[in-house]
């Protein structure tokens, strides 16, 4: 997707509601268990900072989605995992690692 289409997309509680809804229905159609976010690195190497925790809220937006569907739906909960640096100060830099975690 590359990091100007993900700052584009984080950009607003609209944008990302829209990559939330499509994302569920987008797994749900062709039978996917779940969606990993690979965003290396929010808010660095041409991230705009605002990035870092944006997609901390995208995160929780998109755990309360699948929350949320799985109780509509009757369908097992659709699984939420995230791809991060393996060098600590990186992470550390990119994420907020308790916000994201939750």
């Amino acid at each position: 997707m590359g990091t100007a289409n993900m700052t584009a997309m984080l950009q607003s509680r609209a944008t990302r509601e829209r990559f939330v809804r499509t994302s569920v229905r987008f797994m749900r159609k062709r039978n996917f268990d779940g969606l990993d976010l690979d965003f290396e690195f929010p808010g660095n190497r041409g991230s705009p900072s605002r990035d870092k925790a944006r997609f901390t809220l995208l995160t929780k937006e998109l755990s309360r989605a699948f929350k949320r569907e799985s109780r509509l739906s009757g369908k097992q909960q659709l699984i939420l995992s995230a791809t991060v640096a393996a060098d600590q100060n990186t992470t550390r830099r990119a994420y907020q690692i308790s916000g994201i975690c939750k």
